[in-house]
Parts: C-alpha cells; structure tokens; sequence
C-alpha cells in the first residue's frame, strides 16, 4: 500500500545535548548527531510526520534562539537526554511548559546505551 500524501504534516523537532563524540563510562563512545539523526529518519518513515534537527538549517542567530525558534515551529518537541538535562535542554523544557507545547521526554542511561549498542 502506498503511504498517502500529506500535505500539513506534524512537525516534530528532535532535539538533544550538542557535541560530537563523547566518550561514556563504559568506555564506548556516542555521537550526538548520530542519535538525532537515527530517531529523525525513523520518525519520518511515518507519512505523517515532518521530523527535523537544529542541522537541519542553517542559521546566523546564536544557537540558543535557534533551539528555541525550532521548538517555536514545532507541533511536538523530542528531547533527549543523557544523564543530566542542560541548560540548553532546560530552556526548551521550559519554553515547551510556558506554551503548551506537546513534549516527549526520553531518558537514558549508561546500561540502556550498552543494550542498545549490542542490538
């Protein structure tokens, strides 16, 4: 069956900590970009959905207004989060709270990145 043609579809930012590769506990490493990317196209395999990143754009404005200018457009907000929230994290949280915003949360730990890593 095809998927149908959606023309206002949902747009869900995927948002988490910034960096490259950082080393965990563990001693194996993860990539931020890797991880917003992986749930961007997986969400985007539903017709439905218009999944997208703060790489997804290029800006002039200071990351932090831009984080929020995406959170802003969006319908649904998807953070994130390995072992502490950052304060770039807590601003959109709270942006999404002060505007009702649909958000959904997902945290991990260190042992939810080592079975995940096996699978």
């Amino acid at each position: 069956m095809d998927n149908p043609v959606i023309d206002n579809k949902l747009k869900v930012f995927v948002s988490s900590a910034m960096g490259v590769k950082k080393k965990t506990k563990s001693s194996d490493s993860f990539d931020w970009l890797e991880i917003r990317k992986a749930v961007k196209d997986a969400l985007n395999q539903c017709p439905y959905i218009q999944a997208f990143t703060i790489e997804s754009h290029a800006s002039e404005i200071p990351s932090t207004e831009y984080m929020l200018y995406n959170v802003e457009k969006s319908d649904i907000v998807v953070l994130i989060v390995k072992d502490e929230v950052r304060p770039g994290t807590h601003k959109e949280y709270i942006y999404c709270q002060e505007h009702k915003k649909p958000l959904l949360g997902y945290f991990f730990t260190e042992k939810r990145l080592k079975k995940a890593q096996r699978n």
